[in-house]
């Protein structure tokens, strides 16, 4: 079996704008362009998309302060394990942390006065078929869930993920967009923007493939997942339908669901 060559951009947020600004490989793979409207790629323009990309979505901030995504001061941000500290950073003794030690955590060297900072992996891609409300739904749930994790006093190191596979080629793309450095102050309308709106993936992603493929790939290729997920990685894995984002209730439940066993994943590993 031919592995597929990995192809993998790692995108700091102040780069994005020329990764948009570079030009296509393929002139007639220009998707990102193309007029289908909200109801499906969030915007009716790429030249809207990047206004959203550069101002942030107001409008998707709206959503969370009226409260459509409910309560989430039970997400059992409070009985998760602390994360690492900065780049050399602090793990948990997950051992000591289940068996109620208060001193559970292991020091690599002196951490007094930094706050814990939990690093979120976010995956933006889904299939064709996914509906723009769905992503909504999914992503205004995931904005409200990261503003209660720093309105606790820890930070959060959240980065966009959009992989997908070009089967005829065998080429995997990656692209993780750094939405936002633990060092960084919390830029809410750029995070409902990056995770919240459909337009992220369909459009600005969608350009990043775009100005990166040097081979014209049929419906963009196949979304693929993360898998082997480090050990200290809160990760939120792709959709994969729209039954169960169909409200945002529901988006709510599924994104508390998706963080317990996170949770939970992260308390077995060293166990």
């Amino acid at each position: 079996m031919n592995k597929c060559k990995q192809i993998t951009h790692d995108i700091a947020w102040h780069e994005v704008p020329n990764w948009m600004d570079a030009p296509r490989k393929k002139n007639d793979m220009d998707a990102s362009e193309e007029e289908k409207g909200r109801d499906w790629a969030g915007t009716n323009t790429l030249e809207e998309a990047t206004e959203l990309m550069t101002h942030g979505w107001q409008a998707g901030l709206n959503m969370v302060k009226q409260g459509l995504t409910y309560d989430l001061a039970d997400t059992g941000m409070d009985d998760a394990p602390q994360w690492e500290i900065g780049m050399a950073g602090q793990r948990p003794n997950i051992g000591a942390y289940c068996s109620g030690a208060p001193e559970h955590m292991m020091y690599m060297h002196d951490t007094s006065g930094q706050e814990p900072i939990i690093k979120m992996i976010v995956d933006v891609v889904c299939s064709h078929g996914v509906k723009a409300s769905a992503m909504i739904n999914r992503g205004i749930a995931l904005v409200g869930l990261i503003d209660y994790i720093e309105s606790t006093g820890k930070r959060v190191h959240l980065i966009a993920r959009w992989a997908t596979r070009d089967h005829y080629n065998k080429r995997d793309f990656t692209f993780n967009v750094t939405v936002k450095a633990p060092e960084e102050h919390m830029d809410m309308g750029r995070v409902a923007f990056a995770i919240g709106n459909p337009a992220f993936s369909r459009r600005i992603m969608f350009k990043f493939l775009e100005n990166t493929t040097p081979s014209c790939m049929s419906g963009y290729g196949s979304p693929r997942s993360l898998t082997n997920v480090p050990d200290d990685v809160m990760y939120m894995e792709m959709m994969r339908g729209n039954r169960e984002w169909s409200t945002a209730q529901q988006g709510y439940d599924l994104v508390k669901s998706q963080w317990d066993e996170q949770c939970a994943r992260m308390d077995g590993g060293d166990a």
